[in-house]
Protein backbone atom coordinates (compact mmCIF):
# COMPACT_ATOMS: atom_id res chain seq x y z
CA UNK A 1 0.00 0.00 0.00
CA UNK A 2 1.55 3.31 -1.05
CA UNK A 3 -0.88 5.96 0.21
CA UNK A 4 -1.99 6.95 3.74
CA UNK A 5 -5.74 7.23 3.14
CA UNK A 6 -6.57 4.38 5.51
CA UNK A 7 -4.89 6.23 8.40
CA UNK A 8 -6.87 9.45 7.89
CA UNK A 9 -9.79 10.36 10.09
CA UNK A 10 -13.17 11.02 8.50
CA UNK A 11 -12.79 14.74 9.16
CA UNK A 12 -9.34 14.78 7.57
CA UNK A 13 -10.55 12.78 4.59
CA UNK A 14 -13.46 15.16 4.01
CA UNK A 15 -11.14 18.16 4.29
CA UNK A 16 -8.62 16.75 1.81
CA UNK A 17 -11.44 15.97 -0.63
CA UNK A 18 -13.06 19.38 -0.18
CA UNK A 19 -9.71 21.11 -0.82
CA UNK A 20 -9.13 18.90 -3.89
CA UNK A 21 -5.93 17.37 -2.51
CA UNK A 22 -7.41 13.94 -3.30
CA UNK A 23 -10.60 12.89 -5.07
CA UNK A 24 -13.36 10.62 -3.75
CA UNK A 25 -12.44 8.26 -6.60
CA UNK A 26 -8.83 7.96 -5.40
CA UNK A 27 -9.91 7.33 -1.82
CA UNK A 28 -12.49 4.72 -2.77
CA UNK A 29 -10.17 2.90 -5.19
CA UNK A 30 -7.54 2.67 -2.46
CA UNK A 31 -10.06 1.37 0.06
CA UNK A 32 -11.33 -1.29 -2.34
CA UNK A 33 -7.76 -2.44 -3.00
CA UNK A 34 -7.18 -2.65 0.74
CA UNK A 35 -10.40 -4.58 1.31
CA UNK A 36 -9.48 -7.07 -1.42
CA UNK A 37 -6.11 -7.59 0.25
CA UNK A 38 -7.20 -7.86 3.90
CA UNK A 39 -10.84 -8.74 4.28
CA UNK A 40 -10.72 -12.34 3.01
CA UNK A 41 -8.65 -13.15 6.11
CA UNK A 42 -10.93 -11.29 8.57
CA UNK A 43 -14.51 -11.46 7.20
CA UNK A 44 -15.41 -7.97 8.39
CA UNK A 45 -17.49 -7.10 5.30
CA UNK A 46 -20.65 -9.07 4.59
CA UNK A 47 -21.55 -7.20 1.38
CA UNK A 48 -19.24 -5.15 -0.85
CA UNK A 49 -20.07 -4.08 -4.42
CA UNK A 50 -16.92 -2.47 -5.90
CA UNK A 51 -18.67 -1.25 -9.04
CA UNK A 52 -21.45 0.40 -7.05
CA UNK A 53 -18.88 1.96 -4.69
CA UNK A 54 -16.86 3.42 -7.54
CA UNK A 55 -20.00 4.78 -9.21
CA UNK A 56 -20.89 6.58 -5.97
CA UNK A 57 -17.35 7.98 -5.73
CA UNK A 58 -17.52 9.27 -9.31
CA UNK A 59 -20.85 11.00 -8.58
CA UNK A 60 -19.33 12.60 -5.49
CA UNK A 61 -16.40 13.84 -7.58
CA UNK A 62 -18.74 15.26 -10.22
CA UNK A 63 -20.79 17.06 -7.57
CA UNK A 64 -17.62 18.61 -6.16
CA UNK A 65 -16.48 19.69 -9.63
CA UNK A 66 -19.83 21.32 -10.33
CA UNK A 67 -19.54 23.59 -7.31
CA UNK A 68 -22.75 22.24 -5.78
CA UNK A 69 -23.11 22.39 -1.99
CA UNK A 70 -21.61 19.40 -0.17
CA UNK A 71 -22.17 17.89 3.26
CA UNK A 72 -19.70 17.44 6.12
CA UNK A 73 -18.84 13.84 5.13
CA UNK A 74 -18.74 14.37 1.37
CA UNK A 75 -16.78 11.57 -0.29
CA UNK A 76 -15.96 9.76 2.96
CA UNK A 77 -16.42 5.95 2.80
CA UNK A 78 -18.68 4.66 5.58
CA UNK A 79 -19.84 1.11 6.25
CA UNK A 80 -23.12 0.11 7.88
CA UNK A 81 -24.01 -3.04 9.76
CA UNK A 82 -25.95 -5.70 7.88
CA UNK A 83 -28.92 -5.23 10.24
CA UNK A 84 -29.58 -1.76 8.79
CA UNK A 85 -31.76 -1.54 5.69
CA UNK A 86 -30.13 -0.27 2.48
CA UNK A 87 -31.66 0.30 -0.94
CA UNK A 88 -28.44 -0.13 -2.93
CA UNK A 89 -26.94 -3.09 -1.07
CA UNK A 90 -28.68 -6.32 0.01
CA UNK A 91 -29.61 -6.71 3.68
CA UNK A 92 -29.18 -10.32 4.84
CA UNK A 93 -29.18 -9.71 8.62
CA UNK A 94 -26.78 -12.62 9.00
CA UNK A 95 -29.61 -15.09 8.45
CA UNK A 96 -30.64 -17.80 6.02
CA UNK A 97 -34.22 -16.80 6.76
CA UNK A 98 -33.66 -13.61 4.75
CA UNK A 99 -33.23 -14.03 0.96
CA UNK A 100 -29.73 -13.09 -0.18
CA UNK A 101 -30.84 -10.39 -2.62
CA UNK A 102 -33.21 -8.55 -0.26
CA UNK A 103 -33.16 -4.80 -0.80
CA UNK A 104 -35.18 -2.43 1.38
CA UNK A 105 -35.69 1.34 1.47
CA UNK A 106 -32.81 3.06 3.23
CA UNK A 107 -33.11 3.20 7.01
CA UNK A 108 -33.25 6.81 8.29
CA UNK A 109 -29.67 6.54 9.52
CA UNK A 110 -28.49 5.44 6.07
CA UNK A 111 -30.46 8.20 4.39
CA UNK A 112 -28.93 10.79 6.73
CA UNK A 113 -25.44 9.49 6.01
CA UNK A 114 -26.02 9.86 2.28
CA UNK A 115 -27.42 13.36 2.74
CA UNK A 116 -24.19 14.29 4.52
CA UNK A 117 -22.22 13.18 1.46
CA UNK A 118 -20.94 9.93 2.94
CA UNK A 119 -20.42 7.03 0.54
CA UNK A 120 -22.10 3.94 2.03
CA UNK A 121 -19.85 1.38 0.38
CA UNK A 122 -20.33 -1.88 2.35
CA UNK A 123 -22.39 -3.83 4.89
CA UNK A 124 -20.44 -5.18 7.85
CA UNK A 125 -20.77 -8.71 9.18
CA UNK A 126 -23.07 -9.55 12.10
CA UNK A 127 -24.24 -12.60 13.96
CA UNK A 128 -27.69 -13.83 12.99
CA UNK A 129 -30.11 -10.97 13.75
CA UNK A 130 -27.44 -9.59 16.07
CA UNK A 131 -28.37 -12.13 18.73
CA UNK A 132 -24.98 -12.76 20.37
CA UNK A 133 -21.74 -11.09 21.37
CA UNK A 134 -19.53 -12.87 18.85
CA UNK A 135 -19.78 -12.57 15.06
CA UNK A 136 -20.40 -15.74 13.11
CA UNK A 137 -23.49 -17.04 11.35
CA UNK A 138 -24.71 -19.61 8.86
CA UNK A 139 -24.16 -17.12 6.02
CA UNK A 140 -20.67 -15.87 6.91
CA UNK A 141 -17.28 -16.98 8.13
CA UNK A 142 -16.42 -15.87 11.69
CA UNK A 143 -15.09 -12.33 11.93
CA UNK A 144 -11.50 -12.45 13.22
CA UNK A 145 -9.86 -10.01 15.57
CA UNK A 146 -7.34 -7.70 13.82
CA UNK A 147 -4.94 -8.04 16.75
CA UNK A 148 -4.99 -11.85 16.70
CA UNK A 149 -6.80 -13.80 13.98
CA UNK A 150 -7.32 -16.77 16.30
CA UNK A 151 -9.62 -14.67 18.48
CA UNK A 152 -13.09 -13.18 18.16
CA UNK A 153 -13.74 -9.59 17.16
CA UNK A 154 -16.75 -9.60 19.51
CA UNK A 155 -20.30 -8.97 18.40
CA UNK A 156 -22.76 -8.54 17.25
CA UNK A 157 -21.11 -5.67 15.35
CA UNK A 158 -17.83 -7.56 15.06
CA UNK A 159 -17.55 -6.75 11.37
CA UNK A 160 -17.81 -3.03 12.11
CA UNK A 161 -15.14 -3.15 14.84
CA UNK A 162 -12.75 -5.18 12.71
CA UNK A 163 -13.29 -3.01 9.62
CA UNK A 164 -12.45 0.21 11.47
CA UNK A 165 -9.39 -1.38 13.13
CA UNK A 166 -8.20 -2.65 9.72
CA UNK A 167 -8.51 0.77 8.10
CA UNK A 168 -11.48 -0.22 5.92
CA UNK A 169 -13.14 3.16 6.29
CA UNK A 170 -12.84 5.64 9.17
CA UNK A 171 -16.46 5.21 10.32
CA UNK A 172 -18.83 2.28 10.78
CA UNK A 173 -22.47 2.69 11.77
CA UNK A 174 -23.94 -0.19 13.75
CA UNK A 175 -26.63 -1.26 16.21
CA UNK A 176 -26.38 -1.92 19.95
CA UNK A 177 -29.04 -3.71 22.00
CA UNK A 178 -26.87 -4.82 24.91
CA UNK A 179 -23.29 -4.01 23.96
CA UNK A 180 -23.10 -4.86 20.27
CA UNK A 181 -21.08 -1.71 19.45
CA UNK A 182 -18.99 -1.51 22.61
CA UNK A 183 -17.97 -5.19 22.79
CA UNK A 184 -16.26 -5.14 19.35
CA UNK A 185 -14.84 -1.70 20.11
CA UNK A 186 -13.24 -3.10 23.27
CA UNK A 187 -11.92 -6.25 21.61
CA UNK A 188 -10.69 -4.48 18.45
CA UNK A 189 -9.15 -1.40 20.08
CA UNK A 190 -11.39 1.28 18.57
CA UNK A 191 -13.93 3.81 19.83
CA UNK A 192 -17.56 2.68 20.10
CA UNK A 193 -20.43 5.02 20.97
CA UNK A 194 -23.96 4.12 22.06
CA UNK A 195 -25.91 7.38 22.38
CA UNK A 196 -28.85 8.22 24.61
CA UNK A 197 -32.01 6.31 23.73
CA UNK A 198 -33.83 8.00 20.86
CA UNK A 199 -30.89 10.13 19.67
CA UNK A 200 -30.66 8.28 16.35
CA UNK A 201 -33.89 7.18 14.63
CA UNK A 202 -34.28 3.40 14.59
CA UNK A 203 -37.24 3.06 12.20
CA UNK A 204 -38.41 0.45 11.45
CA UNK A 205 -38.59 -0.04 15.21
CA UNK A 206 -36.21 -2.58 16.70
CA UNK A 207 -37.71 -5.72 18.20
CA UNK A 208 -35.61 -4.82 21.23
CA UNK A 209 -37.71 -1.74 21.84
CA UNK A 210 -36.00 0.79 24.10
CA UNK A 211 -32.95 -1.46 24.40
CA UNK A 212 -32.09 -0.93 20.72
CA UNK A 213 -29.74 1.89 19.68
CA UNK A 214 -27.83 2.97 16.58
CA UNK A 215 -24.33 4.34 17.09
CA UNK A 216 -20.90 4.53 15.56
CA UNK A 217 -17.39 3.07 15.70
CA UNK A 218 -14.33 5.12 14.79
CA UNK A 219 -10.67 5.73 15.53
CA UNK A 220 -11.18 9.35 16.55
CA UNK A 221 -13.47 11.09 19.06
CA UNK A 222 -14.22 14.08 16.82
CA UNK A 223 -15.17 11.73 13.98
CA UNK A 224 -17.65 9.94 16.22
CA UNK A 225 -19.18 13.21 17.39
CA UNK A 226 -19.61 14.48 13.84
CA UNK A 227 -21.12 11.17 12.71
CA UNK A 228 -23.61 11.25 15.60
CA UNK A 229 -24.65 14.80 14.73
CA UNK A 230 -25.37 13.57 11.21
CA UNK A 231 -27.21 10.43 12.39
CA UNK A 232 -29.35 12.49 14.72
CA UNK A 233 -30.56 14.55 11.76
CA UNK A 234 -28.60 17.65 12.69
CA UNK A 235 -26.18 19.55 10.48
CA UNK A 236 -22.66 20.46 11.54
CA UNK A 237 -23.09 23.98 10.14
CA UNK A 238 -26.04 24.68 12.44
CA UNK A 239 -24.85 27.04 15.20
CA UNK A 240 -27.30 25.43 17.60
CA UNK A 241 -25.51 22.07 17.34
CA UNK A 242 -22.45 21.49 19.50
CA UNK A 243 -21.03 18.60 17.54
CA UNK A 244 -17.31 19.20 18.16
CA UNK A 245 -16.23 18.01 21.62
CA UNK A 246 -13.57 20.40 22.89
CA UNK A 247 -11.28 19.13 25.68
CA UNK A 248 -12.12 20.32 29.17
CA UNK A 249 -10.17 23.37 30.28
CA UNK A 250 -8.05 23.01 33.42
CA UNK A 251 -10.68 24.93 35.39
CA UNK A 252 -13.47 22.68 34.10
CA UNK A 253 -11.56 19.55 35.01
CA UNK A 254 -11.72 20.38 38.70
CA UNK A 255 -15.53 20.47 38.46
CA UNK A 256 -16.08 17.21 36.53
CA UNK A 257 -16.80 14.47 39.08
CA UNK A 258 -15.73 11.00 37.98
CA UNK A 259 -16.78 7.76 39.64
CA UNK A 260 -15.21 4.41 38.86
CA UNK A 261 -16.44 0.85 39.30
CA UNK A 262 -15.21 -2.61 38.32
CA UNK A 263 -18.28 -4.61 37.38
CA UNK A 264 -21.96 -3.84 37.73
CA UNK A 265 -22.76 -7.22 39.29
CA UNK A 266 -19.83 -7.78 41.67
CA UNK A 267 -18.06 -10.40 39.55
CA UNK A 268 -14.29 -10.40 39.08
CA UNK A 269 -12.06 -8.85 36.45
CA UNK A 270 -9.21 -10.65 34.77
CA UNK A 271 -5.92 -9.35 36.27
CA UNK A 272 -4.82 -7.54 33.10
CA UNK A 273 -8.15 -5.72 32.86
CA UNK A 274 -7.84 -4.76 36.54
CA UNK A 275 -4.34 -3.41 35.87
CA UNK A 276 -5.41 -1.34 32.84
CA UNK A 277 -8.36 0.07 34.80
CA UNK A 278 -6.03 1.14 37.62
CA UNK A 279 -3.64 2.77 35.18
CA UNK A 280 -6.51 4.52 33.42
CA UNK A 281 -7.90 5.91 36.68
CA UNK A 282 -4.43 7.15 37.65
CA UNK A 283 -4.12 8.81 34.25
CA UNK A 284 -7.43 10.63 34.76
CA UNK A 285 -6.33 11.88 38.16
CA UNK A 286 -2.98 13.01 36.78
CA UNK A 287 -4.61 15.48 34.39
CA UNK A 288 -6.66 17.13 37.12
CA UNK A 289 -9.94 15.21 37.12
CA UNK A 290 -11.09 14.14 40.62
CA UNK A 291 -11.96 10.43 40.81
CA UNK A 292 -13.62 8.39 43.55
CA UNK A 293 -15.16 4.94 43.77
CA UNK A 294 -18.83 4.64 42.81
CA UNK A 295 -21.16 2.21 44.63
CA UNK A 296 -22.34 0.34 41.53
CA UNK A 297 -23.84 -2.98 42.68
CA UNK A 298 -26.71 -4.16 40.48
CA UNK A 299 -26.61 -7.97 40.18
CA UNK A 300 -30.33 -8.09 39.30
CA UNK A 301 -29.94 -5.95 36.17
CA UNK A 302 -28.49 -8.69 33.96
CA UNK A 303 -31.39 -11.11 34.40
CA UNK A 304 -33.81 -8.31 33.49
CA UNK A 305 -31.92 -7.74 30.25
CA UNK A 306 -31.89 -11.50 29.55
CA UNK A 307 -35.69 -11.73 29.75
CA UNK A 308 -36.30 -8.70 27.53
CA UNK A 309 -33.76 -9.92 25.00
CA UNK A 310 -35.18 -13.46 24.87
CA UNK A 311 -38.67 -12.07 24.38
CA UNK A 312 -37.49 -9.92 21.46
CA UNK A 313 -35.72 -12.80 19.75
CA UNK A 314 -38.71 -15.11 20.19
CA UNK A 315 -40.95 -12.44 18.70
CA UNK A 316 -38.85 -12.60 15.53
CA UNK A 317 -39.71 -16.28 15.17
CA UNK A 318 -43.33 -16.85 15.98
CA UNK A 319 -43.33 -19.64 13.36
CA UNK A 320 -39.77 -20.83 13.87
CA UNK A 321 -40.57 -24.53 14.11
CA UNK A 322 -40.97 -24.81 10.33
CA UNK A 323 -37.45 -23.50 9.61
CA UNK A 324 -35.42 -24.41 12.69
CA UNK A 325 -32.74 -26.13 10.58
CA UNK A 326 -31.93 -22.79 8.94
CA UNK A 327 -31.30 -20.97 12.22
CA UNK A 328 -28.11 -20.73 14.28
CA UNK A 329 -28.18 -23.17 17.20
CA UNK A 330 -27.38 -20.38 19.66
CA UNK A 331 -30.36 -18.35 18.45
CA UNK A 332 -32.58 -21.42 18.58
CA UNK A 333 -31.47 -21.98 22.19
CA UNK A 334 -32.47 -18.40 23.04
CA UNK A 335 -35.95 -18.88 21.59
CA UNK A 336 -36.40 -22.21 23.38
CA UNK A 337 -35.36 -20.63 26.68
CA UNK A 338 -38.03 -17.95 26.27
CA UNK A 339 -40.69 -20.57 25.62
CA UNK A 340 -39.88 -22.02 29.05
CA UNK A 341 -40.34 -18.65 30.75
CA UNK A 342 -43.40 -18.27 33.01
CA UNK A 343 -46.40 -16.25 31.81
CA UNK A 344 -45.99 -12.53 32.40
CA UNK A 345 -42.18 -12.68 32.54
CA UNK A 346 -41.80 -9.96 29.92
CA UNK A 347 -44.18 -7.55 31.63
CA UNK A 348 -42.46 -8.11 34.97
CA UNK A 349 -39.05 -7.44 33.40
CA UNK A 350 -40.31 -4.15 31.92
CA UNK A 351 -41.55 -3.07 35.34
CA UNK A 352 -38.20 -3.95 36.89
CA UNK A 353 -36.41 -2.02 34.13
CA UNK A 354 -38.40 1.10 35.00
CA UNK A 355 -37.32 0.82 38.64
CA UNK A 356 -33.75 0.16 37.58
CA UNK A 357 -33.64 3.38 35.54
CA UNK A 358 -34.48 5.41 38.64
CA UNK A 359 -31.95 3.50 40.74
CA UNK A 360 -29.14 4.09 38.26
CA UNK A 361 -30.07 7.76 37.83
CA UNK A 362 -29.51 8.06 41.57
CA UNK A 363 -25.97 6.73 41.22
CA UNK A 364 -25.12 9.88 39.27
CA UNK A 365 -26.07 12.26 42.09
CA UNK A 366 -22.43 12.67 43.18
CA UNK A 367 -20.96 12.11 39.70
CA UNK A 368 -21.00 13.55 36.20
CA UNK A 369 -19.57 10.45 34.54
CA UNK A 370 -18.97 6.85 35.56
CA UNK A 371 -16.09 4.75 34.23
CA UNK A 372 -15.38 1.04 34.36
CA UNK A 373 -14.08 -1.72 32.13
CA UNK A 374 -16.20 -2.28 29.06
CA UNK A 375 -15.74 -6.01 29.63
CA UNK A 376 -14.09 -8.12 32.35
CA UNK A 377 -11.94 -9.95 29.76
CA UNK A 378 -10.08 -9.42 26.50
CA UNK A 379 -10.84 -11.19 23.22
CA UNK A 380 -11.15 -14.96 23.60
CA UNK A 381 -10.63 -17.73 21.00
CA UNK A 382 -12.87 -18.10 17.97
CA UNK A 383 -15.52 -20.77 18.37
CA UNK A 384 -16.27 -19.94 22.01
CA UNK A 385 -19.53 -18.23 22.88
CA UNK A 386 -18.18 -16.99 26.21
CA UNK A 387 -14.77 -16.65 27.87
CA UNK A 388 -13.05 -18.81 30.43
CA UNK A 389 -11.75 -16.34 33.01
CA UNK A 390 -8.21 -16.27 34.37
CA UNK A 391 -9.57 -17.64 37.66
CA UNK A 392 -11.22 -20.56 35.85
CA UNK A 393 -14.75 -19.13 35.99
CA UNK A 394 -16.79 -20.16 32.95
CA UNK A 395 -19.32 -17.52 31.99
CA UNK A 396 -22.56 -18.30 30.21
CA UNK A 397 -23.47 -16.70 26.89
CA UNK A 398 -24.71 -13.38 28.31
CA UNK A 399 -23.22 -13.01 31.80
CA UNK A 400 -19.77 -11.85 30.67
CA UNK A 401 -21.10 -8.59 29.16
CA UNK A 402 -23.24 -7.32 32.03
CA UNK A 403 -21.20 -4.08 32.12
CA UNK A 404 -22.54 -3.10 28.71
CA UNK A 405 -26.13 -4.36 29.08
CA UNK A 406 -26.87 -2.02 32.00
CA UNK A 407 -26.64 1.11 29.85
CA UNK A 408 -29.12 -0.27 27.30
CA UNK A 409 -31.57 -0.95 30.11
CA UNK A 410 -31.24 2.64 31.34
CA UNK A 411 -30.81 4.32 27.93
CA UNK A 412 -27.80 6.35 29.03
CA UNK A 413 -25.02 7.47 26.65
CA UNK A 414 -21.86 5.43 26.89
CA UNK A 415 -18.58 5.03 25.04
CA UNK A 416 -16.01 2.25 24.92
CA UNK A 417 -12.58 3.83 24.67
CA UNK A 418 -9.38 1.78 24.17
CA UNK A 419 -7.53 2.13 27.45
CA UNK A 420 -4.53 -0.20 27.08
CA UNK A 421 -3.49 -3.78 26.40
CA UNK A 422 -3.22 -7.09 28.19
CA UNK A 423 0.03 -9.06 28.36
CA UNK A 424 -0.79 -10.76 25.04
CA UNK A 425 -1.12 -7.41 23.29
CA UNK A 426 -4.93 -7.52 23.11
CA UNK A 427 -6.91 -4.29 23.61
CA UNK A 428 -8.75 -3.47 26.83
CA UNK A 429 -11.76 -1.14 26.58
CA UNK A 430 -12.80 1.38 29.22
CA UNK A 431 -16.46 2.42 29.30
CA UNK A 432 -17.40 6.04 30.03
CA UNK A 433 -21.06 6.76 30.77
CA UNK A 434 -23.11 9.89 31.48
CA UNK A 435 -26.65 10.83 32.41
CA UNK A 436 -29.35 10.58 29.74
CA UNK A 437 -28.95 13.42 27.25
CA UNK A 438 -25.37 14.15 28.32
CA UNK A 439 -23.81 12.63 25.20
CA UNK A 440 -21.74 15.74 24.50
CA UNK A 441 -20.28 15.73 28.01
CA UNK A 442 -19.25 12.08 27.61
CA UNK A 443 -17.60 12.85 24.28
CA UNK A 444 -15.82 15.87 25.78
CA UNK A 445 -14.46 13.56 28.48
CA UNK A 446 -13.21 11.18 25.79
CA UNK A 447 -11.76 14.06 23.77
CA UNK A 448 -9.90 15.35 26.84
CA UNK A 449 -8.33 11.94 27.45
CA UNK A 450 -7.50 11.59 23.75
CA UNK A 451 -5.84 15.04 23.65
CA UNK A 452 -3.82 14.22 26.77
CA UNK A 453 -2.60 10.90 25.35
CA UNK A 454 -4.45 8.91 28.03
CA UNK A 455 -6.04 6.45 25.60
CA UNK A 456 -4.77 3.79 23.20
CA UNK A 457 -6.67 5.30 20.25
CA UNK A 458 -3.43 5.97 18.39
CA UNK A 459 -2.45 2.27 18.42
CA UNK A 460 -3.08 0.16 15.33
CA UNK A 461 -2.76 -3.59 14.86
CA UNK A 462 0.24 -4.47 12.76
CA UNK A 463 -1.90 -5.43 9.76
CA UNK A 464 -3.54 -1.97 9.76
CA UNK A 465 -0.15 -0.35 9.14
CA UNK A 466 0.30 -2.05 5.75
Amino acid sequence: MTNPFHTWTAIETAKQIRERVVSPVEVMASLLDRAALLDPAYASLQVLDPELAMDAARRAEAQLASGAPTGPLHGVPVSVKDLLATADLPTRRGSRLVPGGTRLPDAPSVRLLKQSGALVFAKTTTSELGHKATTESLVSAPTCNPWDRSRTAGGSSGGAGAAVALGLGPLAVATDGGGSIRIPASFCGVLGVKPTTGTVPTFPPSRLGALGHIGVLSRDVRDAALALSVLAGRHAADPEVEWEPEPFTKAERRRVRVGFYRTVDGTSLDPDVERVLGEFVHGIESIGLPVSQAPVDLPDAGPVWDVLFMAAMADEFATLDDRAAEVSSSLLDTVKAWRRAPPGAGEEAEARRAVLRHTVAGLFSPFDVLIGPTLPVTAFPLGQQAPVRADGLRDDVTSWWRNTQLWNLTGMPTVSLPGGFDRKGLPVGIQITGRSGQDHLVLRMCRTLEAEGRTALAAFPQVALL
